[in-house]
């Protein structure tokens, strides 16, 4: 519901007229990631983080170097999924097991994964 504190926060959306305190709009994935990067180097940060949906994903995932993927131990009906992901280019370096937040709630799995440098 509001900007995370402490970075740039850079929303990528077809609508030309949303806007939202705090944020910086771009249209275009590839505008975002140049924007993004220029953002890191001045602010001397080694990492970009993108969130969002599947197609947000999708847009990014060849460009990443890394995920930290949260993995839900439940199934839930949805019309939209994360990429799946070629496993001979992602090597998983960490992962977490967590229980449930709150009481019912799944387990989950925070987990790292990094590309690959031997493809």
């Amino acid at each position: 519901g509001k900007p995370l504190k402490g970075r740039t926060n850079i929303v990528v959306t077809r609508d030309q007229e949303w806007t939202a305190d705090g944020t910086v709009v771009c249209n275009d994935p590839k505008k975002a990631q140049g924007f993004a990067k220029d953002c890191a180097a001045k602010d001397g940060v080694g990492e970009i983080m993108v969130a969002g949906g599947a197609e947000i994903y999708g847009s990014f995932i060849n460009d990443a170097d890394r995920i930290y993927l949260t993995e839900v131990h439940r199934y839930y009906d949805g019309d939209a999924c994360f990429t799946a992901l070629d496993k001979r280019l992602w090597k998983e370096v960490s992962r977490d097991w967590f229980e449930p937040d709150d009481a019912g709630g799944p387990p989950y799995s925070f987990v790292v994964l990094d590309r690959s440098k031997h493809t």
